[in-house]
């Protein structure tokens, strides 16, 4: 730690340069007349320099999907500093997927995939006054659904009657 004087007014003043990380910081004071002082130490205070720096994550509530269903995507915003606060844009590939409010350091959005494949889904945080800008990347696999066509006969005896049935099917795995 550093050290300083008091002055006459009882305020110690002096200049340190300190990296751009949090800092905890406490003062201490040691008397040099302990007949007439006690020591004491200052509750500690949390310094930030310049912006923490932070991580983005994205989860998907449903791995793989299907064409038509929706799909719940989430970023977390986690840093060195305080709760990040602000906005996160989503993207699927060009596409805007509209911009959320962080709130205690998540986002979320829905999105429907019209196409199977894969979806290269993107989050974008763009930092607020303690906390860095952050992205993440999340590969979202998109199947087709796969239809199974049935074919019945009417009853026996009776002028025959075909039926057909279309129904959709998740694919398997």
């Amino acid at each position: 730690g550093s050290t300083a004087s008091l002055s006459s007014g009882g305020q110690a003043t002096f200049v340190v340069s300190l990296p751009s990380t949090p800092h905890r910081l406490t003062a201490v004071f040691t008397p040099t007349n302990s007949q007439a002082f006690t020591s004491s130490t200052s509750p500690e205070v949390l310094l930030f320099i310049g912006r923490a720096g932070t991580s983005m994550e994205i989860v998907s509530r449903l791995y793989p999907s299907l064409t038509g269903q929706a799909v719940g995507f989430t970023a977390t915003v986690t840093g060195a500093g305080p709760t990040p606060t602000g906005i996160v844009q989503f993207a699927d590939g060009l596409q805007s997927l509209g911009s959320w409010s962080l709130i205690g350091g998540r986002a979320s959005v829905t999105a429907t995939f019209a196409t199977a494949g894969v979806h290269e889904i993107f989050a974008t945080y763009s930092g607020d006054g303690r906390n860095s800008e952050a992205s993440a990347r999340f590969v979202q696999r998109v199947e087709r659904v796969m239809d199974t066509l049935s074919l019945k006969l009417g009853e026996s005896g009776q002028p025959v009657t075909l039926i057909a049935t279309l129904a959709p099917q998740a694919p398997a795995g």
